[in-house]
Formats: structure tokens, sequence, C-alpha cells
């Protein structure tokens, strides 16, 4: 009997051991835990939502993106239609008072920048051109009956000063362009501080990316300041080096303000955030509407009674939401190594972000 006993026992033990081992559950949870480490180490930039908590180090992120402002003025010169005057002939035009009136004009652009360098009393940033390089003239040309251009000057602005700022920097904020690329949308700007012991500025402190390494449905955090709100969005890439290689869209939707917001794509998950792109634009139909002078803007109009003082044409962009232009890190590195005598000389090298 004890003998019996002894087998019963072992079968029943063995039974158990079996029926363990075999437990779904236990099979369904291992399986999840293999995966969830192969799918966060293959090296590759990740096309799914974190599953660690994000909140830290975007707040680390964001201290380092700041909203910019810019304003030109210009003083406008109108030409009447009968002097037949081309661009060549603007100066004498102005030199002998052949234009009818003249008046003031101001182009404004907001944005968004990140701090990419702190060092020796300087910060700098990185940021779109068409933000805060303005052209120094503006020219329109007469047009014919079936509104196709002709040669002659109609109206031409020279740009008599301009100031950028940064809204969170101290006293005026205002802030030097020490290089810009209109091609390649990109503008490097910097700043100088009597002391910065008493100011502190968060710089970009994770890693720079590369954006020919990005695939489909790769996942990106955007930051910017979209009609001046500070924001974290999500978004995802598509035609991943159509263009040119790096090139790559987003489905993010884009508001003015939000040009030259940074984008963040990881690698392995969370902290492992990447400097991959800036926002740049979005495409767009020009459409043009008569508006009054911007300087009664401030005054109620009445839609009952007809509006009989001077009216302007003003030009606005419907923009295709949900097709995001983006300037590649690729590109942004490379703007920097071509510039770096020029930055170099005026101290606002970053020198950690350009590995050689």
């Amino acid at each position: 009997m004890n003998l019996l006993k002894k087998i019963s026992f072992f079968f029943i033990s063995l039974i158990a051991v079996s029926l363990i081992g075999c437990s779904p559950n236990n099979i369904e949870t291992s399986s999840n835990q293999n995966s969830f480490v192969l799918e966060n180490s293959d090296g590759k930039y990740d096309s799914f939502y974190p599953k660690e908590e994000t909140s830290e180090h975007l707040e680390k992120i964001i201290n380092s993106v700041k909203m910019i402002n810019s304003i030109a003025f210009y003083e406008v010169y109108y030409l009447n239609k009968e002097e037949n005057i081309q661009k060549a002939q603007l100066n004498n035009a102005v030199a002998n008072k052949k234009y009818s009136s003249k008046s003031d004009f101001t182009n404004t652009a907001s944005g968004t920048a990140t701090i990419i360098f702190t060092g020796m009393n300087r910060v700098g940033l990185i940021t779109c051109a068409h933000i805060v390089d303005m052209p120094d003239t503006l020219i329109t040309y007469y047009r014919e009956k079936d509104g196709s251009s002709t040669d002659f000057v109609e109206s031409f602005g020279v740009k008599k000063s301009q100031s950028n700022y940064v809204v969170e920097f101290p006293g005026s904020g205002n802030i030097e362009v020490v290089v810009s690329d209109r091609l390649k949308d990109i503008a490097y700007l910097g700043k100088e501080f009597e002391d910065m012991k008493t100011t502190s500025f968060s710089k970009f402190n994770y890693s720079i990316g590369d954006a020919t390494e990005l695939n489909w449905g790769t996942f990106t955090y955007v930051i910017g300041y979209p009609l001046n709100f500070r924001m974290v969005s999500r978004a995802i890439v598509s035609s991943p080096t159509k263009d040119y290689p790096g090139a790559f869209l987003l489905d993010a939707v884009f508001n003015r303000g939000m040009s030259g917001g940074i984008i963040l794509a990881m690698r392995d998950g969370v902290p492992n955030f990447e400097f991959v792109g800036m926002v740049q634009s979005v495409p767009g139909d020009r459409e043009f509407f008569l508006v009054p002078p911007k300087k009664n803007s401030k005054l109620g109009y009445s839609n009952t009674v007809p509006y009989e003082g001077d009216v302007y044409v003003e030009e606005f962009k419907n923009l295709k939401y949900g097709i995001t232009k983006v300037v590649t890190i690729n590109s942004i590195i490379s703007f920097i190594e071509e510039n770096e005598s020029i930055l170099k000389d005026k101290g606002f090298f970053p020198t950690d972000l350009i590995k050689k």
C-alpha cells in the first residue's frame, strides 16, 4: 500500500506540474514580454504609441522651444501706370519723385524656434528662415486686362527696419539673425546677454537623429506655438525619402505659428527621443480679397451700410490641413556645417551638436 500511495502521489504531482506548465495565461504573459523586448530593441524608430510615461521628458524638451515674432517696417511707393517705370529705373524714379503717393506698411510673422546652443553668455536657436528673413524690397507689377503681368512697376516697398524677438527672453527679447539660408528655409538666431548667471536657458539635450532612417508610419511628437499657444501634438511619417534622402511628410494639423516647431521620433522607446526635423509649411491656395486699411482694422464695420473708404487687396492662404512639409535634421546639420566659420566667429557654433 505504501508503494502504491507513493506511485499515485508521483503521477498526481506530475500531472499538476504539466498543467501549470501549459497554462494559457502563463504562455500569453511570457509571449507578451518577449515580443515587447524585441519590439523595443530593434534599433529602429518606433511606429507605435509609447508604453512608458513621456511627460517628464517632453517637459524638458518643451522648455527649450520658444515662440518668436518678427515685424518688418516698409516704406511703399506707388507709381503711375503712364510713367511705364521698370525695375531698373526705381532708384531714379524715387530720386526724381516720380511716384503718385507713398505710405507705410508692416509685415509680421510668428513661429517657433529651439535652443540648441548656450555658452559664453550667448544663446543660439534654430528656426525656419521664412519667419525672420523678410525681403529687403517688395515689388508689384501692373497687369493687363487679361491678368497677364507687365514689366511696369505698380508699387514697391523698401524695408526700413526689422525686429525679431523671443517672447520669453528677458529684456526686449530682440534677437539677431546670425545666418540664414532661404533656399533651405533655415535660420540660426542668436543673442548675447551681459550676464547669464541670473537667467537660465534650457537647451535641447537629447540625441540628434537621422531622417534617412524614418519609415512609413514612424510615430513622432511635434512641439510648437500654433496660433501663439504652446502645444504638443502627435504625427505619423509618410513618404520617407520621396523627394531626396531623408525627406518626409507628416499628417500633423498645422496652424500659423507652427513653422520651426521641433519634430521628435523615438528609437526603442522612452527616453530615447531624437531630433529629426522641424515643421516648415503646408500646401495651400492663394486667395485675394478687398479689405479696408489696416490702420482702421480696430474700427467696427456695419454689414448693412455700404463701405465707402479706401480698399486694398490682401492675400490669404487657404491651408490644406493634414499634409505638413518639414525641414529635416540632415538639412539642419548640413546648414550648420556650411556656416561653421561664421558661427564660430560670432561665438554661436554648437560643438556638441556637430559630431566630427
